[in-house]
């Protein structure tokens, strides 16, 4: 399924791609995905090894007192299937406060 995810990379700037597959999510984070519930608005991706490989904090884990390595894409709300959808509306505006709220 085509939807709009955003990509937060440590020292880059926040930037809203459009991904495909599996496949892009796995590019955008540099390895396996691993999904992070830090929100019911919003799905978060992350590097599965991302801490084994040394990658560097881009988000603070809000309430767990950890963080979160490497790039971190933000993307829509997971279905009961486990689809996601395209970043938008609430979602969008709840995932861009969380960012705003907890980048590094």
């Amino acid at each position: 399924m085509v939807r709009d995810v955003i990509v937060v990379e440590p020292g880059k700037d926040v930037r809203m791609v459009t991904v495909e597959s599996l496949e892009d999510l796995q590019r955008l984070v540099g390895g396996y995905i691993e999904c992070v519930p830090v929100s019911d608005k919003f799905t978060v991706w992350v590097n599965e090894e991302g801490m084994l490989h040394g990658m560097e904090p881009s988000v603070i884990w809000e309430g767990k007192g950890q963080v979160l390595v490497g790039p971190v894409v933000f993307d829509g709300r997971a279905t009961r299937a486990g689809n996601t959808s395209s970043l938008k509306g609430n979602a969008l505006k709840a995932a861009t406060a969380y960012i705003e709220k907890n980048r590094i």
